[in-house]
């Protein structure tokens, strides 16, 4: 196979799946640091409170436990990443329900969309992620070109992600 063309259409739902994937997955080592701490901190906040409990307390510790409880429903959940999605939605940088179509070769990918035509060689790309319905192609560390899986033969996703996996130094398969 010398090239294999996928076409996306940039809808709602797929923007959302992107920034939830991309809020998670760069947060993640953070996620796991932020959330074992405010573990530790609210447990010791409950021994606290429990011991000022019989003398009477302060309520500034039950204030301090509310904070860590939202903010561990806020990492284990994908409330901040809802979040950011609904307000990246909202304005005006994206065309949603537009259409582009990819073609990938063994040296570039070229985009074709509305607004813009580009071809970009796989060594200036800055990271791939694959997901199980996905392929994100990071142009930087904020925009992504996306491949639907289901547009695709199995042999064209193999073509793309082998290409890939070659030719970009950080290629992560993220499974949830």
């Amino acid at each position: 196979m010398e090239k294999v063309v996928s076409n996306v259409e940039y809808t709602e739902e797929l923007l959302k799946e992107f920034n939830r994937l991309h809020n998670r997955y760069s947060t993640r080592v953070l996620d796991k640091f932020v959330n074992v701490l405010a573990t530790i901190i609210f447990i010791c906040d409950l021994i606290i409170l429990c011991v000022l409990g019989i003398t009477g307390f302060d309520i500034t510790l039950i204030l301090a436990n509310l904070i860590f409880i939202f903010l561990l429903i806020g990492i284990n959940t994908d409330v901040v990443s809802d979040f950011a999605t609904k307000m990246f939605l909202k304005s005006d940088k994206i065309n949603l329900n537009s259409k582009a179509l990819q073609t990938f070769t063994k040296e570039a990918v070229s985009t074709v969309d509305d607004m813009t035509t580009s071809t970009i060689p796989y060594s200036k790309l800055y990271k791939v992620m694959e997901t199980e319905k996905y392929i994100f192609y990071y142009l930087n560390k904020m925009q992504a070109g996306i491949v639907v899986k289901a547009n695709n033969t199995d042999e064209e996703i193999e073509f793309i992600s082998s290409t890939l996996k070659e030719n970009v130094k950080k290629y992560i398969v993220y499974n949830k």
